[in-house]
């Protein structure tokens, strides 16, 4: 599978709230491809996300729903190693932070630091002219040990 030269950002920002608490802002952008079969094949390619989907609603509906889940997979089974558990795994799909050594190195401390991350996400090839949406979130989330 190749991937074209156009370029998408994807990012997550970290804000540490009051102590043990940290706002995450993500975006990420969503393309789309008709089957044959009329189902939406849908990629999020800076979280290595694949799904289909009914309609455009449905298509909504699970970016949310997969991004709510990629997020929590962090922050609700393990809050001891939350904070480094997300930045290696960020770290891991090619996302890299702005002053990254010193955020990384934060992080993986289980620091609460303030932290962007970014990505430029190439398109896979056979998503290349297809539809494509932006969309944001933000959670709220408990890092205290």
């Amino acid at each position: 599978m190749g991937t074209t030269k156009k370029k998408e950002f994807a990012f997550v920002q970290i804000v540490p709230t009051e102590p043990g608490w940290v706002n995450v802002t993500y975006g990420y952008k969503v393309f789309t491809k008709t089957e044959k079969s009329g189902m939406l094949s849908c990629v999020i390619p800076g979280f290595g996300i694949r799904f289909i989907a009914k309609d455009e609603n449905q298509k909504k509906e699970k970016a949310e729903a997969f991004m709510t889940m990629f997020f929590d997979h962090f922050f609700l089974h393990n809050k001891t190693t939350s904070l480094k558990k997300l930045s290696l795994q960020l770290h891991r799909l090619s996302f890299i932070a702005q002053k990254d050594a010193m955020v990384m190195k934060s992080l993986v401390r289980q620091q609460a630091v303030p932290a962007k991350f970014k990505i430029i996400q190439l398109v896979p090839d056979e998503y290349k002219g297809s539809q494509s949406e932006q969309f944001e979130g933000k959670i709220n989330r408990d890092v205290a040990a």
